[in-house]
């Protein structure tokens, strides 16, 4: 493990860290993950960080293939707003993640 900031390898550890994301649904239920990992602290530039999660981008509170399900099911034709409900979403995130993977699409 290394720093992201500064790519320093002395590592302090400041204690344990919880995320918790929205994932697939199972059984027609709503499903989070409960991840468990470490805050740590770099000696060299003296910032926290916790490390990257594969699957949970920094800042997202639903894992990558939940988001590529809802992306699938607009592309699909679901309308927004039925999406939204069945996910208990807002709308408005049902749209923001389907304009994102389009832009990945189209990079």
């Amino acid at each position: 493990k290394c720093c992201p900031h500064c790519q320093g390898t002395k590592l302090l550890g400041k204690g344990r860290y919880q995320r918790r994301v929205r994932h697939l649904d199972c059984f027609k239920e709503t499903t989070h993950l409960i991840v468990h990992t470490h805050r740590f602290l770099c000696v060299s530039c003296g910032r926290s960080f916790i490390p990257r999660l594969p699957g949970i981008l920094p800042g997202r509170h639903s894992s990558e293939p939940f988001r590529e399900a809802i992306y699938q099911q607009h592309q699909d034709g679901v309308c927004t707003r039925t999406l939204a409900r069945s996910r208990e979403l807002g709308q408005a995130t049902v749209a923001r993640i389907y304009q994102q993977f389009t832009r990945r699409k189209a990079a």
